[in-house]
């Protein structure tokens, strides 16, 4: 009792550290999500800079082309032409500075490439309006104050990574005391299956303290339990307190037999026997046969056995009654003929049929 105390202390004690742990571990995902909040903030603010300098860009474009197109109707072919050689060059310079941006994009941090866009719009626009120096100077400062929190999340990062190596060192007490929650587990629901059925035996009994016919006491059906219940009681008790008589009557009954034949047939396996052969030997065994069966004490052909014998039929040995008195090599051979017989009529199943 002292070592299962100790256990579940251990339990607590781990389930405590492990919820600090993911406290820890909430925090620093709350602060990396204000970090990215901020980078998103000064982003709307560059967005907003940028819409402010197309608005007043506009109306020196319209002048310059004014400009343009009075040079053309004045007779100045030359201008017009080193114009365009000119747009061309501006244009191939623009689309090689794009694409450098946009290659190095991907590599940088969402600060730094925000301070690059700034720049470059800045350089590669003659002919836009400088913002203003206040705007200018916030957007810088906000952006120098962006390193410590990027630091700080580089630093999380690397502790984050370190947290896999922590935990295959941790892994083996991890499994041991999972291990055992499982036995502690498997403990209570046992204990707690067995009171469920000491409540349905005392049930009973107090059902039948209360009957003063005989036919209700020969008869166990007719009292208020659901044939759930008998079937529980079956298969989880010693079943004491059933009489030859009430255990007979039960089984019986076919919504008792049937599942209790299915469940029977999952815990000897489904190949030794068919449900109805076990059903017909079920009705006619009596309580201590079937609580051997149950208990696998005995196999199907004992119990048939046991019944010819009880019955007048017939006395007889089958190869589970002889199985511990045979040299192993013997059972050796007769497995793998057995084996070898399994294997035949798979190989017959698998050929196709002439017709």
């Amino acid at each position: 009792m002292a070592e299962i105390k100790r256990s579940l202390w251990e339990v607590d004690r781990r389930e405590g550290s492990f919820k600090r742990h993911m406290n820890i571990l909430h925090t620093d995902f709350a602060n990396k999500i204000i970090v990215r909040k901020k980078e998103q903030a000064l982003i709307d603010i560059a967005e907003k800079l940028q819409a402010e300098r197309d608005s007043m860009r506009s109306p020196r474009l319209t002048e310059r082309s004014k400009s343009t197109r009075r040079n053309v109707k004045g007779g100045v072919r030359g201008s017009l032409t080193g114009l365009i050689e000119s747009q061309i060059m501006s244009h191939r310079k623009n689309s090689t500075n794009s694409q450098r941006y946009y290659v190095e994009e991907n590599h940088r941090p969402r600060a730094e490439r925000l301070l690059v866009k700034y720049q470059s719009t800045e350089q590669t626009n003659p002919y836009q309006a400088p913002p203003s120096a206040q705007a200018t100077s916030m957007l810088k400062g906000r952006l120098s104050r962006l390193n410590i929190p990027i630091k700080r999340d580089n630093q999380v990062s690397s502790e984050t990574r370190q947290q896999p190596l922590q935990f295959t060192a941790q892994l083996p007490s991890l499994i041991a005391q999972v291990k055992l929650v499982q036995i502690l587990d498997k403990e209570l629901i046992k204990k707690k299956k067995q009171e469920q059925i000491q409540r349905l035996i005392d049930k009973f009994k107090y059902l039948m303290s209360l009957t003063k016919s005989d036919v209700s006491y020969s008869d166990p059906t007719r009292l208020d339990i659901t044939n759930k219940e008998w079937c529980r009681m079956l298969l989880h008790s010693d079943l004491s307190f059933l009489s030859f008589q009430q255990f007979r009557q039960l089984l019986k009954v076919e919504r008792i037999l049937t599942p209790i034949a299915r469940e029977l047939q999952f815990i000897h396996g489904f190949d030794k026997f068919s449900r109805e052969e076990l059903e017909d030997a079920l009705s006619q065994c009596d309580k201590d046969l079937f609580l051997q069966l149950r208990d696998k004490v005995i196999s199907y052909d004992q119990l048939r056995a046991r019944v010819a014998e009880r019955q007048g039929i017939a006395t007889y040995k089958v190869f589970d009654d002889i199985k511990g008195l045979l040299n192993p090599s013997i059972l050796e051979k007769l497995e793998k003929q057995k084996l070898r017989k399994q294997a035949q009529i798979l190989r017959m199943r698998k050929q196709p049929v002439l017709l």
